[in-house]
């Protein structure tokens, strides 16, 4: 997928904002979704990480037509194994989440490798991407982390339900695992078992 790129400022003095927005030329008349960076960021750090590979400014996603960066179609990995798989977690920002039983969880994956970025966004993106194989949503408090990323993760083939696994109906639900295959994602639904989720 191509696209165009306008830049400017919002706001004035401290309060102002640089902005890059990225428009796919092509669309299908529908409605978009936008990512929106959590607070504290700079748009570089979108771009590009650190190392210099790209970042998520330019995924995009359309419902039924795939998602894409810079034009190339992206797709889940297909590793199966858990102990080769590479698994991000995201909490609640309000940091009332009962530690021990997410480190406990954590311990418990036996995958290659358990992390928290505390950029659920770009976590996604990296699902999509082929670049890990799961995340598991307990509580995500802001929408923006992970509304969008849904929309990219399904249409790059990965599979999302809630705690108790079934399917997606509610976008907004913070309770959920994303992963790239039916034996990993069976995996981490039984591992969510005792992580606190609403009743």
């Amino acid at each position: 997928m191509n696209y165009k790129v306008e830049t400017g400022w919002v706001g004035v003095g401290p309060h102002s904002m640089l902005y890059k927005h990225y428009f796919p030329e092509i669309r299908s008349g529908e409605g978009i979704i936008v990512f929106v960076g959590g607070g504290g960021h700079t748009m570089k750090i979108w771009e590009e990480t650190p190392d210099g590979q790209k970042g998520w400014a330019r995924i995009f996603a359309e419902k039924g037509r795939g998602a894409f960066s810079d034009g190339t179609r992206l797709r889940v990995s297909t590793e199966k194994d858990i102990s080769r798989a590479n698994v991000a977690f995201g909490i609640s920002y309000a940091g009332n989440a009962d530690k021990k039983s997410i480190y406990e969880f954590l311990g418990s994956l036996n995958c290659q490798r358990a992390f928290f970025n505390w950029s659920p966004a770009y976590d996604f993106c990296l699902l999509a991407s082929g670049k890990i194989e799961g995340f598991v949503s307990n509580n995500l408090d802001a929408l923006h982390d992970y509304a969008a990323a849904k929309v990219i993760c399904r249409e790059a083939g990965a599979i999302i339900t809630d705690f108790a696994g079934h399917a997606e109906t509610d976008e907004r639900n913070s309770y959920f695992v994303a992963s790239n295959c039916l034996e990993l994602h069976e995996y981490l639904l039984a591992k969510v078992r005792n992580l606190s989720a609403p009743a």
